[in-house]
């Protein structure tokens, strides 16, 4: 495809190639020309006449006007026209989906090619799918009105041709396959398109979601812009240096001529010089030579559809040697017009080149031109334009770019200061003017009515997004220079081909003309990637159907509403592939944002009791002294943590005896954790997540509801053991964001989790500290701490009622068939056992989990540490904690996560076992931090790739009940050999726990496939 702005110069080029998206200016010639093929296919490239002959054309009968509650198309039409279409069908087989390609802006016999060894002959042959052509309205012989009248024209919208290739997915039946449902209803639709098409298919699959499957925007402009002076960018970066140097000089000359000189004969000289009619006008002429420059868009990798004429043109205006003899007769008017110009400093450099450029213009242009200057080039011509008759089929494409697209392509737009490539009296006024004389429009296009669907930003689940690194295109494309890069998934692959120009993976050649570098092999790359992509999304059709895109829509606009969202859990052969489709970006965050902020609310309200433990147990020892001894549940509970005291060599200070209290219900909490857990997670496979999650939340609400009015020790230990019971959200925050993310994407998602514990930990129990001071309930002195405690897990609960939709995929399976559901999930083909990850979480908190709840004892019998320096010491901890987890950990592969994790753990061990300083101290709190902000959440992103999604909430529930089990077990084992064998000895003995750790982590765990972390595509070489 070429830009539509070069006037004379487009004559010579490829008719292949002149199938394009097109700015303004044209020639009134080219117009001219366009009229006298719109009636036949004398115009196409031998190909497309060649295919045209293996293909016949059909067409059904598509409503003229499909929106007649739009005033703009009065007055209605109730009408009926015909939509042309080709199809082959050599590769369908039952189940395979419809390839359409959107022909766009140009008669649809020009994309027959593509069906025919192009990018749909691959696709279809690939997913053994039925491959079509689908002419637009207004183009080729798809005409829904008699003639080309401004009235009539009005039916030529964006939105009314997309309502046309809906109607046709909708209620197509294929000539001698009448036995088959090939509709969207019953089908998978995946679109194609190239350019403008590019967009169109991508507004298909946003605005249409229910009817088109999928989609692959190719060189998609899916930024309408009016001044499009940018198109020129691409050769201005991507072109050879010397060369553009020298054609921003000449055109420089040209414009301190045409407007620094204007009213003086030096305008006339210039045209003279390069061979011109002085009766041209001035913009007339400045388009007429900008010449070469356009042809990088003709630039393509198939001999037989591009043309090199780009590269050739700058190889010779940047020759220091003239190549055109026949212009040395101008050697002097060249140098005086340099001179005039501007350039007298460069005469030795630019004439030379200056002569190259005039006898350029003089063989590409002024040679194609058979009539009077005046007839060739001109853009004027009223009686012209006011022609509207059917053959005048030239109108179409520039009344889309007056009405809605613009890309008038100047020269004036280049910004203040800087240099262009095409002189700047090729400005708004000139290109537009067709749209005045040809139409009556006088106002720019409405750009709006494009961009309300996304612009440069523009993404969608199932929807593909390819460019060449060169395209004149690329400036309004979501890959315009400037733009942020994208990850590339199977659901939106974002694609980048190096050196390319306009959609390069569109065209193809037959299988006897392919060698390893033929295509080239960035471009055979992107049309693997989009294969694979379209055979997933077929796949996940057949698994989910196409229900859920309906549902999807829905999800986008109203998040509460969501129950399934391009996820899909595929069989693939004989194992079950578990097939994570990412979803759209922006609904991703907008999950993760709900995930974060309930998480962190659940988190900073369970840490509040952590600081109070030892205050809150002496308060109720001391206000059940007066009850007689033995008569109190606490006093019992004492008594018997008295007796395991005395079993004990070495005496213990009764002051650590609430200590030993409170380490006792942390475990009792955790032990009671690690019966919950299953059952929990299991309960989101079945009933889903959110149901999950809220009855979770019931729990938590019943338990601090008791400790806020806990005036007794029984009542507080019914809090924890509800509590203990019922708490759920870690494990479903981390299945939840399991179900959002895709496998590159899961592990930097864990350590978002693992921040909330960092910034809570920090924070939570200093706010719980402060809230014990304020006294508001006589009865129980902690009452405001628990009341606000109470106040988050009620907003929290709220907040995930309204905002948190379902995100198990599976569910909505289960829900549609019992059978399914009640048969579980199929087996999984895994690369670390569950029995292995759950073993190792196991013994990983049984040691951790024990230091840590030694770290207090131990550094008040050493450096006399009170509460207030353990404090500062725990929040040095989490805060280390917190910046590993938002800039390391996520960005490392979970296995790395976890082996780095546990080496510092066994790090600290040793380092603790032989404290002597301070600063040592703190060099093991950092590698605890290191440990805190790794372990965990890397243990829990390898068992997320072991699981299918129907039974990944229980897998996951399952190794948090092995962690729980551990940390239940941890504290009490560890303290026992700390006060029974001394420091040194429980230390080294953490020391050789972990090392076991260490051994079952590095030679035992593997990197799941996916696990790795992946670049985005602008990062690679190749895609």
């Amino acid at each position: 495809m070429v830009g539509y702005g070069l006037t004379a110069g487009l004559l010579g080029l490829l008719p292949a190639v002149a199938h394009a998206l097109r700015g303004l200016p044209l020639p009134i010639s080219e117009l001219r020309k366009q009229s006298r093929l719109s009636s036949g296919s004398s115009g196409e490239s031998t190909a497309a006449v060649d295919a045209a002959a293996a293909y016949p054309a059909y067409t059904l009968s598509v409503p003229v006007d499909h929106f007649h509650n739009d005033s703009m198309y009065e007055p209605h039409s109730d009408d009926f026209f015909e939509l042309r279409y080709w199809f082959d069908a050599q590769y369908y087989e039952e189940g395979g989906p419809v390839i359409v390609l959107g022909a766009g802006e140009t008669d649809g016999v020009g994309r027959l090619p593509f069906l025919e060894k192009g990018i749909v002959y691959q696709l279809a042959k690939a997913t053994k799918g039925l491959g079509v052509i689908l002419e637009h309205r207004y183009y080729g012989e798809s005409w829904p009105v008699k003639d080309t009248s401004t009235e009539n024209m009005r039916f030529l919208t964006t939105d009314q041709a997309l309502a046309d290739s809906a109607y046709f997915a909708r209620h197509i039946v294929f000539p001698g396959l009448e036995h088959l449902d090939l509709s969207s209803n019953s089908t998978a639709w995946i679109a194609y398109g190239g350019s403008y098409a590019g967009a169109f298919v991508a507004f298909l699959r946003k605005l249409y979601p229910d009817v088109f499957w999928g989609a692959i925007s190719s060189s998609g402009v899916t930024q309408a812009i009016w001044d499009y002076w940018q198109y020129f960018e691409a050769a201005m970066v991507f072109g050879p240096p010397e060369c553009i140097e020298t054609a921003k000089k000449l055109t420089h000359v040209v414009d301190n001529i045409l407007i620094g000189k204007k009213g003086t004969e030096w305008p006339a000289k210039l045209k003279q010089t390069f061979g011109f009619s002085t009766r041209l006008s001035d913009p007339d002429f400045a388009s007429s030579i900008i010449g070469g420059i356009y042809d990088l868009q003709s630039y393509n990798w198939d001999p037989e559809v591009g043309s090199t004429s780009f590269f050739e043109y700058c190889d010779v205006i940047s020759n220091d040697t003239v190549v055109h003899p026949n212009t040395e007769s101008r050697r002097e008017a060249a140098r005086e017009l340099l001179t005039v110009g501007g350039y007298e400093d460069e005469l030795d450099t630019l004439t030379n080149r200056m002569l190259n450029y005039i006898g350029e213009v003089g063989r590409g242009v002024l040679a194609n031109c058979a009539d009077s200057h005046e007839e060739c080039f001109s853009t004027q011509n009223a009686t012209f334009y006011a022609q509207s008759s059917a053959l005048d089929a030239w109108r179409s494409w520039p009344y889309q770019v007056c009405t809605q697209w613009g890309y008038l392509q100047t020269g004036s737009g280049v910004p203040e200061g800087e240099l262009g490539v095409v002189s700047r009296t090729v400005d708004l006024e000139y290109s537009s003017a067709i749209c005045r004389e040809a139409f009556g429009i006088t106002e720019p296009a409405d750009v709006e009515a494009i961009n309300k669907y996304g612009g440069f930003g523009f993404s969608y689940p199932r929807l593909a997004i390819v460019d060449g690194e060169w395209d004149p295109w690329r400036a309004a494309t979501p890959h315009a220079l400037g733009q942020p890069d994208r990850e590339n998934t199977i659901s939106e692959p974002f694609i980048l081909i190096p050196e390319a120009v306009h959609h390069w993976d569109e065209n193809g050649v037959f299988p006897n003309e392919t060698t390893p570098d033929f295509p080239p092999r960035a471009v055979q790359a992107a049309q693997a990637a989009l294969a694979e992509a379209v055979v997933a999304w077929v796949e996940e059709y057949k698994c989910c159907g196409n229900k859920t895109a309906a549902t999807q829509s829905r999800w986008l606009h109203n998040p509460p509403r969501l129950n399934a969202s391009g996820w899909v859990t595929c069989n693939i052969g004989t194992y079950h592939r578990v097939k994570m489709v990412a979803v759209e970006t922006s609904t991703r965050k907008r999950v993760l944002k709900v995930i974060f902020v309930s998480l962190l609310l659940d988190l900073v309200s369970f840490t509040f009791i952590l600081p109070l433990f030892p205050s809150l147990l002496e308060f109720y020892r001391n206000s059940e002294a007066g009850s007689e001894a033995q008569s109190t549940l606490l006093s019992r509970v004492l008594g018997g943590l008295n007796a395991y005291k005395s079993a004990f060599a070495k005496p213990i200070d009764s002051r650590y005896d609430i200590v030993l209290l409170g380490g006792a219900l942390g475990s009792l909490f955790s032990l009671l954790q690690a019966i919950a857990s299953p059952v929990i997670g299991h309960l989101s496979d079945s009933y889903g997540r959110r149901t999950a999650l809220l009855a979770s939340m019931s729990g938590n609400i019943l338990s601090v509801l008791l400790w806020v009015v806990a005036v007794d020790f029984r009542t507080f230990l019914a809090s924890r053991v509800v509590g203990g019971l019922s708490e759920g959200n870690v494990q479903l925050a981390t299945a939840i964001a399991t179900d959002i993310s895709d496998e590159s994407s899961r592990g930097s998602t864990m350590a978002l989790i693992g921040a909330c514990f960092s910034i809570a930990f920090t924070f939570g129990p200093a706010l719980g500290a402060y809230l014990s001071s304020i006294a508001t309930v006589a009865a129980n002195p902690f009452a405001t701490a628990a009341g606000v405690s109470l106040f988050l897990i009620v907003t929290e609960t709220v907040y995930l009622y309204f905002f948190l939709p379902e995100t198990l995929p599976s569910s909505i399976a289960a829900k549609a068939d019992a059978k399914k559901r009640t048969a579980g999930p199929a087996p999984v083909r895994r690369t670390n056992s569950h029995f292995l990850l759950n073993l190792v979480h196991f013994t990983f908190l049984l040691f951790f989990s024990g230091m840590e709840f030694s770290l207090p004892f131990m550094t008040y019998d050493l450096f006399q540490y009170g509460s207030d320096k353990n404090g500062r010491l725990l929040g040095f901890v989490g805060l280390v904690a917190s910046i590993l987890q938002g800039g390391v950990t996520r960005r490392l592969p979970p296995l790395l996560t976890v082996r780095v994790g546990v080496a510092a753990c066994l790090l600290a061990f040793v380092l603790l076992g032989r404290l002597t300083t301070v600063g040592s101290l703190y060099a093991a709190a950092a590698c605890l931090a290191t440990t805190s902000a790794t372990v965990v959440s890397g243990l829990n992103t390898l068992s997320s790739f072991e699981a299918a999604e129907g039974e990944r909430g229980g897998k996951l529930g399952v190794l948090r009940s092995y962690g729980q089990l551990g940390r239940g077990l941890g504290p009490v084992l560890f303290t026992s050999v700390y006060w029974w064998a001394g420091r040194e000895v429980a230390y080294n003995m953490g020391a050789l726990g972990m090392a076991v750790v260490s051994l079952l982590v590095f030679a035992g765990l593997k990197s799941p496939p996916g696990s790795l972390k992946r670049k985005p595509a602008s990062e690679k070489k190749e895609l």
